[in-house]
């Protein structure tokens, strides 16, 4: 639910200009099964696993989007909104083979920010690209990013986070998970937002207005 940590942000930086990283996840997201967590991943086309993710395409093999969709419906087959979700998330992969990986990505997450009635997350999103030129090294950038919109950042990275460049001594967002039902029972922390959709649906934007009124107290 790392999106969810964006809501209160007045700008955030898209790293396009970053070389792609297998293990971020940015092409990829958590999701819950029966057997515990798992994840699934949109793949990489082989010749571009070295690439800035502004020039990175999907695999044009298009036998991974099969085997995606079969493993959501696995998993939340049997959640509440899956049917009602599961249509528009399926369209935007079944055209996603060997085109440019970032469009496809902000596809995604700008369909998801209709659903949780965020438009104006969109509109706070700023290519790297489009800053003044500079080495583009993350702390570079990031830096390069402050002086030009001046905006006080906040970094979090996922658990992955020791094969990510570090950045020393920056501060993480202060955030609390907020619970929701999950049709497996309990509760799992940190899963994707398609979870959320699933499980809760067009109230969805409920949970993630919790996470604003938690931050304003």
């Amino acid at each position: 639910m790392l999106y969810a940590n964006q809501t209160s942000l007045a700008r955030i930086l898209l790293a396009d200009t970053l070389v792609f990283s297998r293990k971020s996840r940015v092409h990829r997201a958590q999701i819950r099964t029966n057997n515990g967590t798992i994840w699934i991943q949109i793949p990489i086309h082989p010749e571009d696993r070295k690439s800035k993710l502004s020039d990175t395409r999907i695999d044009p093999d298009k036998s991974w989007v099969k085997l995606m969709m079969q493993t959501l419906e696995t998993a939340y087959g049997g959640s509440p909104y899956y049917e009602e979700y599961i249509p528009w998330f399926g369209d935007i992969l079944e055209e996603s083979p060997g085109t440019l990986f970032l469009p496809i990505a902000l596809r995604f997450r700008h369909r998801i920010f209709e659903f949780l009635h965020l438009p104006e997350l969109k509109n706070a999103e700023v290519y790297w690209s489009a800053l003044p030129k500079k080495e583009a090294t993350q702390k570079g950038v990031v830096h390069q990013g402050v002086d030009q919109l001046e905006f006080h950042p906040l970094y979090q990275e996922p658990d992955s986070k020791n094969y990510m460049p570090q950045i020393a001594q920056y501060p993480t967002f202060p955030f609390q998970h907020p619970k929701y039902s999950q049709h497996f029972g309990g509760f799992v922390p940190g899963l994707s937002l398609l979870d959320l959709l699933f499980e809760v649906g067009p109230e969805s934007w409920k949970v993630i207005d919790s996470i604003r009124s938690s931050e304003a107290v």
